[in-house]
């Protein structure tokens, strides 16, 4: 990430006109990872008070009825978990779609007209796995998790190009 240095006159970097929003966060996204920003805040924040939430309505199969209620909802939860995190507490880090697996299990136990663990079993382990992936990778998961990351990206462009503009930011 290209950070100006602390012996540099210039405070901040231009901006250009135009950003590439999607260039940015994939710039930044390397640079935490190279940093390892996520695995260090893990580390400062294992063994103290812990804190956390169940995330809640299943999504991942359910193909009516979605609408951008549940994106701000997602986009909630993640922030708020994000601000705890930064207090210091040690979490789970259970949200999102992670808590889905047994909805989409249950879903794909009834399509293939399985009814018991058993029977799973005997079908395949990784077979009902794939089943399980081809599910959600076609399904309004997928449509959701775009969905939320351009939701967001607009929200953060609109806000970028009006600052300035009516005197707020």
């Amino acid at each position: 990430m290209n950070v100006p240095s602390l012996e540099s006159t210039e405070m901040f970097q231009a901006l250009p006109q135009y950003p590439d929003h999607p260039a940015l966060e994939e710039e930044i996204l390397a640079w935490w990872e190279e940093a390892r920003i996520f695995d260090r805040l893990r580390e400062r924040n294992r063994g103290r008070a812990h804190w956390s939430f169940f995330d809640g309505p299943k999504t991942a199969n359910t193909t009516d009825g979605l609408g951008v209620h549940h994106l701000w909802g997602r986009t909630y939860k993640d922030v708020f978990q994000r601000y705890k995190a930064l207090q210091g507490f040690d979490q789970r880090y259970q949200n999102g779609f992670d808590c889905q697996g047994l909805w989409v299990e249950v879903k794909v136990e009834r399509d293939l007209g399985l009814n018991s663990k058993r029977e799973i079993e005997e079908y395949g382990l990784a077979a009902f796995a794939r089943r399980n992936d081809d599910y959600t990778s076609g399904t309004a998961a997928t449509w959701f998790l775009n969905a939320g990351r351009a939701a967001i990206a607009a929200n953060q462009r609109s806000k970028f190009l009006n600052a300035g503009r009516s005197g707020t930011s």
